[in-house]
C-alpha cells in the first residue's frame, strides 16, 4: 500500500487520538501517527513528548518493518491511570508491537529508538530505554513474573516482585529476545537472537547471547546500516 495513502487513511484516528492524549493545543500538531491496527487506551498526561515535538515523531505502525514475519494481532497501548509513558525524541514502532503499563510502572524510551514487529513491553516497575535503541521482531522486556508468589507460611510476603529495566544508549536487540526483571545492559552492547537475559551485565561494548545470556565476545562496536 502506498504510504502517503496509509497516512489519509489512518488521519482519521491518528487526530482522535492526539487530541484525547495531548487537547487541542498540542495534539492538532500531531506528534504520534496511530496505525497499521493500533489501538491506545490512555488518559490525558498519560503519555509524555517532547514540548516541540514535530508531527508524526512517534510512529505507530506507519513503516512495515520486516514483511516476513507475521503479526500476530494488532497492537496497542495500555497506559493504567498512575502509568506512564515518556518520549524523549523519534521512535518508530512496527505492526503489532504491544505496550502495557500497570499503574505502577514507567516506560522511558531515549530518542531514535526502533521496534520492529510483535515487540511486548510488560511494564510494572520503571524501565529506562537510552538512545538509539534497536530492537528486532518478537522482543520482549518482562518487569515482573506475571503472578506473585508467596512463602507458604505468610501469604503476605511476595517473594517475586517486580523489579526495573535498565538499557544504555546504542544497543541492539536481535530478534526473539526476552529481557528479564532486574536486568541492566549497559551502552553499546549487542543481545545476540533468541537469547533471553536473565541477570544484569557490567560491561560495554560486548556481545550478550545464550540462554541464559552471558557475554561472549568483548571490544565490539555496531552500527544500523550496511556497508
Amino acid at each position: 500500500m502506498n504510504k502517503y495513502f496509509k497516512i489519509f487513511m489512518a488521519l482519521p484516528k491518528t487526530v482522535y487520538y492526539n487530541i484525547k492524549l495531548f487537547g487541542i493545543k498540542r495534539g492538532i500538531r500531531l506528534p504520534i501517527y496511530v496505525g497499521g491496527g493500533y489501538k491506545i487506551k490512555a488518559s490525558k498526561g498519560s503519555i509524555s513528548i517532547p514540548s516541540q515535538a514535530k508531527r508524526f515523531m512517534i510512529k505507530f505502525g506507519l513503516n512495515e518493518g520486516t514483511k516476513s514475519i507475521a503479526v500476530a494481532d494488532e497492537g496497542c497501548i495500555d497506559i493504567e491511570d498512575g502509568g506512564k509513558l515518556i518520549f524523549e525524541g523519534n521512535a518508530d514502532f512496527k505492526p503489532g508491537c504491544k505496550i502495557d503499563v500497570k499503574s505502577k510502572g514507567v516506560l522511558e524510551i531515549g530518542t531514535n529508538f526502533t521496534c520492529n514487529r510483535n515487540g511486548l513491553f510488560s511494564v510494572d516497575a520503571p524501565v529506562c530505554i537510552g538512545e538509539d535503541a534497536l530492537l528486532g521482531w518478537n522482543v520482549k522486556l518482562r518487569t515482573s513474573d506475571g503472578h506473585p508468589i508467596y512463602e507458604i507460611e505468610d501469604e503476605s510476603k511476595e517473594i517475586n516482585p517486580a523489579k526495573p529495566i535498565n538499557i544504555g544508549n546504542h544497543v541492539w536487540i536481535a530478534a526473539d529476545v526476552d529481557i528479564l526483571k532486574g536486568v541492566k545492559i549497559p551502552s553499546n552492547c549487542v543481545i545476540g537472537y533468541r537469547s533471553c537475559v536473565t541477570k544484569s551485565i557490567q560491561e560495554e561494548n560486548c556481545v550478550i547471547a545464550g540462554y541464559p545470556a552471558k557475554i561472549v565476545k568483548r571490544d565490539i562496536m555496531w552500527r544500523r546500516d550496511h556497508k
